[in-house]
């Protein structure tokens, strides 16, 4: 009871320090104990945090501590408290933005599955998204200058959680919304460059070309140009020696399969690529019909990984922005944008990163990244869906204002334009 009602203690001996610090313990506090002689070894030793003079204070005192202050001024533990409560914000945005942004990861490729469309990313991208995309600005966010009230405000309670609930529903909310955005720009990809959007649709089916028609785009077009027939039912020919009111004179073009696969019907069979055209067929029924098929063959295999492409570049972009959003919980991006050093050059060179991996030849390849194949399209649908996640992210940050609980003011009561009064 006197340690609550009491702030100073003058001429206590030693053991009577001890007592204090004991007390203020039992109380709840984190107690920090200050001391340079021998006999404050005791509580220096009990209290949470011992601070030993380095100047005057004893080998005694200094073995005793948790901490030396090398120039004795209390200041310094005051800066100490600051740059600390600066880190422990940093880790908690850190925590919320590599959390939201690899939770939206996992739920874009789980859509993908759950729905039967192709899956948006490949390994190495996925690699490439966590050693360059993501971890970068995460760490940039333990740099995070501290906000104005950050020693205004009293000391959080021991038992408080890194991540508050608050904060969990913010991880959720953004990772939802980053998913919602590049999902839909994968899906609009789909819809552009291949026409379709689950796999077996867009390949033509298990054991061959199921598909009429498919569409590829030329190199500087803002829309689809050149269409394919796909269909081999569709080439049906008319045998001109054959008389149709005795047979039937439309002739298929004849598959050739060396190994029939086991329980494969005559239907599935029917519907394989391998083709011979019949041996009235000329040389110009020829020749079109193998450029449909083959371009047919072309607009298939690269419609999936051109959307792929674009999915990945919104992605890197997005999760760019998402960075800048998680410096603040409750600021918006537009204040004090740059104001972070480290976090304009992780999210730079994530970008430069980017454009490396996108045009190095042999690189790109490896990656499956195509960018000469989505055209100025892509690169289109690609910004605007990273920029929807941007505008996603704050209008949430807009409503979540609400939720967040910060740690109220000690001794201090905040105005209504956030300054502070005594």
């Amino acid at each position: 009871k006197l340690t609550r009602t009491t702030s100073v203690f003058a001429r206590a001996k030693p053991e009577d320090k001890l007592e204090i610090v004991k007390s203020l313990q039992r109380q709840g506090w984190v107690c920090a104990m200050t001391g340079d002689g021998v006999n404050d070894a005791p509580a220096l030793q009990r209290a949470d945090i011992g601070v030993a003079m380095g100047l005057e204070g004893t080998e005694v005192a200094k073995g005793a501590s948790d901490m030396i202050l090398t120039d004795d001024n209390f200041c310094s533990i005051v800066s100490a408290i600051e740059k600390g409560r600066i880190i422990y914000a940093g880790i908690q945005k850190f925590v919320s933005f590599i959390m939201s942004v690899h939770f939206a990861e996992v739920l874009q490729i789980f859509l993908c599955i759950v729905t039967s469309v192709p899956v948006m990313r490949q390994p190495l991208q996925i690699l490439f998204l966590i050693l360059v995309t993501d971890l970068p600005p995460s760490i940039a966010l333990g740099f995070e200058p501290g906000e104005h009230l950050t020693m205004k405000r009293a000391p959080r309670p021991k038992t408080q959680p890194v991540v508050l609930p608050w904060m969990w529903r913010g991880i959720v909310a953004n990772g939802i919304i980053l998913t919602i955005c590049i999902f839909s720009t994968y899906m609009v990809a789909l819809s552009a460059y291949a026409g379709a959007f689950t796999s077996d649709t867009i390949t033509g089916g298990v054991y061959g070309n199921e598909r009429e028609r498919c569409t590829i785009w030329g190199r500087n077009d803002w829309a689809p140009t050149l269409d394919f027939t796909c269909s081999i039912a569709s080439n049906i020919l008319k045998d001109p020696d054959c008389n149709p009111e005795t047979q039937s004179c439309d002739y298929l073009w004849q598959r050739i399969v060396n190994e029939v696969p086991d329980g494969v019907t005559q239907d599935q069979l029917d519907r394989m690529y391998y083709v011979t055209p019949p041996p009235f067929a000329t040389d110009a029924e020829i020749d079109q019909f193998q450029r449909g098929i083959a371009g047919c063959k072309q607009c298939i295999d690269t419609s999936i990984r051109r959307a792929r492409t674009t999915a990945f570049i919104a992605l890197v972009w997005a999760e760019g922005f998402r960075a800048y959003c998680s410096r603040s919980f409750d600021t918006f991006v537009w204040v004090n944008t740059f104001n972070n050093p480290s976090m304009n050059k992780a999210v730079g060179m994530a970008q430069f990163t980017l454009v490396i991996a996108l045009f190095t030849p042999g690189l790109n390849t490896v990656l499956g990244l195509y960018p000469y194949e989505i055209h100025y399209f892509g690169v289109f649908i690609a910004a605007v869906g990273s920029f929807s996640c941007l505008l996603g992210c704050e209008f949430y940050k807009y409503l979540g204002k609400q939720f967040i609980e910060e740690t109220k003011l000690a001794n201090y009561a905040e105005n209504a334009d956030g300054t502070v009064s005594k």
